[in-house]
């Protein structure tokens, strides 16, 4: 058993198995456990691959608050129960179907949330991160890729938050109601969008539609399907 209060623990992932490109850290379908059955207690763990590029995440369990740190990170199926989960200055992609990450609070130190979208529908078409938990966008750039170019009525839920936990902060530069360009055409950012807590881009098709913005996308949802 280990106990370590005295700040965070930082686990270097310099030696650690690689995938076949030999350009990353690859995390699937392992269990790191910090804390809980295995009774080992941390303030913090930090992860990181202070030689590689790219680390990916996909089906791995987390049991202490925890803080990512690379260049280029995807995520899918990332379970830290209730604990923290933060990324530390780096791209993060989400790359897998349903819930990409689990948490106490999610949160970005810098960095950027990298979505493509190539089409209309969310996760095969577009990429959306699906979170478990409350999400802090405070600090992080929304960086949108992909050739697509939104029809009439397009909209896009970029971050899916579950239940009734919190959206808070703003993506950088872009508060309520700011204007996105996707391929040439606008659209205006919502963080009570979906189901009032969601992160979405809408198409408000006309000056008449836009001007109820300030009563919020409750208001517009009504109009836009009367």
């Amino acid at each position: 058993d280990m106990n370590y209060a005295g700040g965070p623990f930082v686990a270097d992932l310099v030696s650690a198995p690689i995938d076949g490109s030999d350009n990353g850290f690859n995390a699937s379908n392992v269990s790191i456990y910090f804390g809980g059955a295995d009774n080992n207690a941390f303030d913090d763990l930090v992860i990181t691959s202070t030689v590689r590029p790219n680390i990916n995440i996909s089906g791995a369990t987390i049991s202490s608050p925890v803080t990512f740190v690379g260049n280029n990170i995807t995520v899918s199926a990332l379970n830290a129960g209730g604990n923290n989960v933060n990324f530390d200055g780096a791209t993060v992609t989400p790359s897998g179907f349903g819930v990409d990450i689990t948490a106490g609070t999610l949160s970005f130190a810098g960095g950027s949330l990298g979505l493509a979208i190539n089409g209309a529908t969310a996760d095969s078409q577009y990429q959306q991160l699906n979170v478990s938990g409350g999400v802090n966008l405070t600090g992080v750039q929304l960086n949108l890729t992909g050739a697509f170019v939104p029809g009439a009525g397009n909209n896009f839920i970029l971050v899916n938050n579950d239940g009734v936990d919190a959206v808070t902060g703003t993506f950088n530069g872009l508060p309520e109601g700011a204007i996105v360009n996707v391929n040439g055409v606008q659209r205006t950012i919502t963080y009570t969008g979906g189901t009032g807590n969601d992160v979405a881009l809408l198409a408000y098709p006309d000056a008449y539609y836009q001007s109820v913005l300030s009563l919020g996308p409750v208001a517009y949802y009504r109009l836009n399907e009367a």
